[in-house]
């Protein structure tokens, strides 16, 4: 055989052995949480963790910046749109900031009209507030149609455009502005939840034959004494995919809708919006008319509820604030249940530690998930929620379970709905495994029974 033909065969050979070590399929470790390392440390921290915490009469304040696109910048959502780039606006999209105060601690609540997002940025956020980052709750609206061109990173450039600082920077300074806004001017204020139930508004995306999680909530806050409705923060479990990716707006989508309907309704002066728990939820609603009547449907729901008068207000609570760094195994490629490509294949994707946020705000608690949540980790949730035991006695707990906390993992489903299904939110986007739901779902109860006990800082 002659030198070229030698070398080449030499080449191919190299190329297969590389193909080999980059995708090739091996089996999975599916041992459960608790039985893992990472698990086992994750619990044992939790122990050293000393709640955010102060009783007193509750304050408020609030503040909302600009983000929409520019023309031209690429539209983060759907990556199969012919272009990415923004023709224009159909509904601005912003950056809220909702800060909440009792005595001496006080915690911001960021929503971002986009997306997601990934530690890059909120990292950011966070170093230009000064702020601690127990002091800080992030949410991503989930919508399909916001800005795009900021998340740095070949994989996350090739899905969501062209990455420009000026993008990046402004998105921060919006944020960083409205968070050092809402810290100032509080003023008084009560808190009460509302919720009802809106099945007609989405369905199950993994199970044609399951509901999915219908709650349509809010936390509203108003003047002590009064039904001067100040400001509230609302959720809903549908992805934010009514705007379809034909419009190549900028668009809030329904969440945006929601808000605004429901400051018109209620008199309430600021309303922002958590996504919640979607990774298994789709909106039974389309294009930009769709988004407006379903934004619209969802806010008369939680009027009714408001203009019912059986709403209880509190001003005097405990306010809690907790900040869990968990530590999650290596990111892998499913490749059915029992196997996954090669582990080099996901080495670098993401790192070996997120984190878990805890919010409570009285009786009511945000607990926010570095990942797409799925309904059917909620529902348990909100139930154990409701049969929370203090000292004994029934102490009923609203658990509001938000997606996309400012970090990203993947989709959470059940061990058994990962298992048993060959899915988007599994095999492909399932990076965490089978027992990142049951997982996430311990730590939350955890924490919120940490939030209840005497130690505080």
């Amino acid at each position: 055989m002659n030198k070229p033909k030698k070398r080449k065969l030499r080449y191919l050979l190299l190329a297969v052995i590389a193909v080999i070590v980059l995708v090739a399929p091996i089996p999975v470790d599916n041992t459960r949480w608790d039985q893992t390392s990472y698990g086992i440390d994750t619990v044992r921290s939790i122990k050293d963790l000393i709640p955010y915490r102060a009783r007193g009469n509750l304050q408020i304040s609030y503040a909302e910046e600009d983000i929409s696109t520019e023309v031209g910048q690429p539209l983060m959502g759907y990556t199969d749109r012919k272009s990415l780039k923004s023709e224009g606006i159909s509904t601005p999209c912003y950056v809220r900031a909702l800060t909440v105060k009792a005595a001496t601690v006080d915690v911001t609540i960021v929503s971002v009209d986009m997306m997601i997002l990934f530690d890059q940025l909120t990292d950011e956020i966070v170093k230009r507030s000064g702020l601690k980052r127990e002091q800080l709750y992030f949410n991503a609206t989930h919508t399909h149609s916001g800005p795009g061109g900021w998340a740095e990173g070949n994989i996350l450039e090739f899905f969501y455009g062209k990455y420009k600082k000026e993008y990046f920077e402004r998105i921060v300074s919006q944020a960083v502005k409205a968070i050092i806004i809402s810290r100032q001017n509080m003023r008084p204020a009560e808190v009460g939840f509302i919720t009802a139930d809106a099945p007609e508004w989405v369905e199950n995306r993994i199970y044609n034959d399951r509901p999915a999680w219908p709650p349509v909530s809010a936390l509203v806050f108003r003047t002590p004494g009064s039904d001067k409705i100040l400001a509230a923060l609302t959720s809903y479990s549908a992805h934010g995919t009514v705007v379809r990716r034909e419009t190549m707006k900028c668009s809030a989508d329904y969440a945006g809708e929601l808000c605004d309907a429901f400051s018109a309704g209620s008199g309430a002066k600021f309303v922002m919006y958590l996504s919640g728990a979607m990774g298994d939820a789709r909106p039974r609603a389309g294009g930009e008319d769709g988004a407006k009547k379903m934004g619209e449907a969802l806010s008369s729901k939680l009027e009714s509820v408001l203009k019912g008068g059986k709403v209880e207000f509190r001003e005097n609570i405990e306010l809690c604030s907790e900040f869990l760094k968990v530590k999650v195994p290596r990111s892998r490629f499913a490749l059915g249940s029992d196997w996954q490509l090669f582990p080099l294949f996901m080495r670098n994707f993401q790192p070996t530690e997120t984190y878990l946020s805890v919010l409570r705000i009285g009786d009511n608690v945000l607990a926010g998930w570095p990942a797409d949540a799925a309904g059917e980790l909620a529902r348990p949730l909100f139930e154990w929620g409701r049969e929370f035991e203090l000292a004994g006695k029934a102490h009923p707990v609203n658990i509001l379970l938000t997606s996309f906390n400012g970090s990203w993992r993947g989709y959470f489903t059940t061990s058994d709905t990962f298992m048993s299904r060959d899915n988007y939110a599994t095999r492909m986007m399932g990076f965490m495994g089978p027992w990142a739901g049951e997982y996430f779902s311990s730590l939350t109860r955890d924490l919120i029974s940490l939030s209840y006990s005497t130690a505080s800082k």
